[in-house]
């Protein structure tokens, strides 16, 4: 799972994976994450 949490803490970070051109991939099992990530974030605003 790309959100992950900052042991001890509240914090959570975002892991996006890229290729060596700098595309995101979209090979995970979710491809994609950019949507679930801008999701995560306008939720918590």
């Amino acid at each position: 799972m790309p959100i992950r949490k900052v042991p001890g803490t509240d914090l959570k970070y975002f892991l996006l994976a890229v290729d060596a051109e700098g595309k995101e991939r979209d090979d995970g099992p979710d491809g994609l994450i950019t949507q679930r990530i801008l999701k995560e974030l306008s939720s918590a605003a």
